[in-house]
């Protein structure tokens, strides 16, 4: 994705139409023979992607006394804290022990 990025495909709002077939097609170039399609994997991936970078945004700018330790790569809070979180956003419910 760095490559389509420096070759033009990105715009202000996200990438240009056709771009995940020039993904593939870059993908099949260096590895031969993969199965790796881009639509589904790639489509999931960054559909996923954008749900959790929301939540996760949301959750640290907020000051909801979350924060994260760089020793176990994981979310910091309270399990109150947290539960407040997840009853404001459903979608962090899995980000508990993750990241």
């Amino acid at each position: 994705m760095k490559e389509l990025v420096t070759k033009g495909w990105k715009t202000e709002n996200g990438f240009k139409s056709g771009y995940l077939l020039k993904l593939e097609s870059e993908m099949l170039k260096k590895i031969p023979g993969t199965n790796l399609r881009a639509n589904p994997h790639i489509t999931s991936r960054i559909t996923i992607w954008k749900k959790f970078h929301g939540s996760l945004q949301t959750m640290l700018s907020n000051n909801s006394g979350i924060g994260f330790n760089p020793t176990t790569r994981l979310l910091d809070c309270h399990d109150d804290c947290w539960a407040r979180i997840v009853k404001a956003d459903p979608n962090a419910s899995n980000m508990c022990y993750k990241l």
